[in-house]
This record gives C-alpha cells, sequence and structure tokens, in this order.
C-alpha cells in the first residue's frame, strides 16, 4: 500500500490521498477521477492545487508516451473542470 501522506484533514484529503495512491499503484483512470473530484468540489483549497498539478503531469506524461488522444482529452477535462473557477 502506498505511504500515507499528510494533505489537509477531511474528506478533500482523504480523496487527495487516495489518488496518489491509485496513481501509486497504476490505477491512473481512478486517480484522474479523483483529482477531477477534488478540483471541482473544492476549487479553492491547497489539495485542488495539488490535483490540479498531478492531472497536468499526467497529461504530459501521456503527451510524452505519444498518447495524443489521451493528452488532448485529459487536458480539455482539465480546462472543463477549472473554467468556473
Amino acid at each position: 500500500m502506498a505511504e500515507s501522506k499528510v494533505h489537509g484533514d477531511g474528506v478533500t484529503g482523504f480523496m487527495l490521498r487516495t489518488a496518489e495512491a491509485h496513481q501509486e499503484m497504476g490505477h491512473v483512470r481512478q486517480a484522474i477521477s479523483d483529482y477531477l473530484y477534488i478540483i471541482r468540489q473544492e476549487p479553492d483549497t491547497k489539495e485542488a492545487r495539488e490535483a490540479y498539478g498531478r492531472l497536468v503531469r499526467i497529461a504530459q506524461d501521456f503527451e510524452a508516451q505519444e498518447r495524443l488522444y489521451a493528452a488532448t482529452d485529459l487536458f480539455r477535462r482539465i480546462q472543463e473542470a477549472t473554467s468556473s473557477l
């Protein structure tokens, strides 16, 4: 199991730790879903800023792996999640 990291209290902190664990285990789709949930539900938190950064890095990794559809799709989903901020 992934090492627990301290990220705030409550649901948002839990969701970030869960997303990180999913990402570390290679469950990237679930991690993306969790990160997007954090951004949509708690956009003004440090956890949302961390989630945003992790999503961008995942999209950049997709691009580097020449998974251009996945990169484009994720960048669009990030933009949609943050457009109302």
